[in-house]
């Protein structure tokens, strides 16, 4: 199984045909679709009532869960950053790899979308430098200092 990725404004650098959809095997690969702004988590899984699954599926045992509304923690998988994508375009056949950008835990778009390369790499983005952070990073590189010394 692969995740993926929903951006309607994607399109092929090749050939400029639309590209809507996009998939990752560098998460957990449990099925998730996520569309430009979803908060990047995976769903709780329910287990599906024995009357509706006959209702839907008929005498078919499966499947057992369907996804919840409810996520399973609070926190993204990915903060700010880039997952690396992949899919073939339909129109021109090229293979394109690219990233899912993530923005303060939301997927934001795909971008670097290029034609025929070889698998992206993730990449994290640093978090802008606060206060506190700047105490931290000189309070540890006073603390390396005064070993050298």
């Amino acid at each position: 199984m692969v995740d993926g990725f929903r951006d309607e404004d994607a399109e092929c650098p090749k050939c400029h045909a639309k590209i809507t959809e996009w998939q990752t095997k560098d998460l957990e690969r449990l099925g998730e679709r996520w569309d430009r702004g979803d908060f990047v988590q995976y769903r709780k899984l329910k287990s599906i009532h024995e009357n509706e699954r006959k209702r839907k599926y008929g005498d078919s045992p499966f499947p057992l869960f369907q996804t919840s509304k409810e996520f399973l923690s609070d926190a993204p998988l990915l903060f700010n950053g880039k997952i690396p994508v992949h899919t073939s375009c339909k129109k021109c056949h090229a293979w394109l790899e690219g990233y899912a950008k993530i923005l303060d835990g939301r997927f934001a778009s795909i971008v670097e979308a290029e034609a025929d390369v070889k698998p992206k790499q993730r990449v994290l983005i640093k978090h802008q430098i606060t206060a506190q952070t700047l105490r931290i990073r000189l309070r540890e590189e006073t603390i390396t200092v005064a070993r050298i010394v």
